[in-house]
């Protein structure tokens, strides 16, 4: 694709309702869930010293690491947003259903993140 027809294409894309109403409701809930997760993990695992990254029901807790990795979930989950943000607004011209399903499926990756880091504050609370 020529430079031109990359930013017809985001043009286009960010014009769609669907695409932009579903991108800011992801964006925000990362958001909301990342400031959630930040602001009641930091002072407890910095503290510590140590955060549980990841909970096995058969092993238990099989991952610990230093507390800054606790920016590890929030910056992979954002890196994916982004990812499929661009795929999507370049695709847009091309082939609509697809741009729409990507970003559909933005939302609920995104969802599915909040609720993992949800799950793992508690574990380290």
């Amino acid at each position: 694709m020529k430079r031109t027809e990359i930013f017809f294409s985001i043009k286009q894309a960010a014009q769609d309702p669907f695409i932009r109403w579903t991108t800011l409701a992801s964006i925000l809930l990362l958001v909301c869930t990342t400031g959630y997760f930040v602001w009641n993990i930091l002072p407890i695992v910095k503290g510590n010293g140590l955060v549980v990254l990841h909970y096995n029901t058969y092993l238990g807790i099989d991952a610990v690491q230093p507390w800054p990795w606790i920016f590890l979930f929030p910056g992979l989950t954002l890196g994916i947003l982004f990812f499929d943000t661009i795929v999507s607004s370049l695709l847009f011209q091309k082939d609509r259903l697809a741009s729409r399903s990507i970003v559909a499926l933005e939302f609920v990756t995104v969802v599915l993140w909040s609720v993992g880091m949800y799950f793992l504050m508690r574990i380290n609370l």
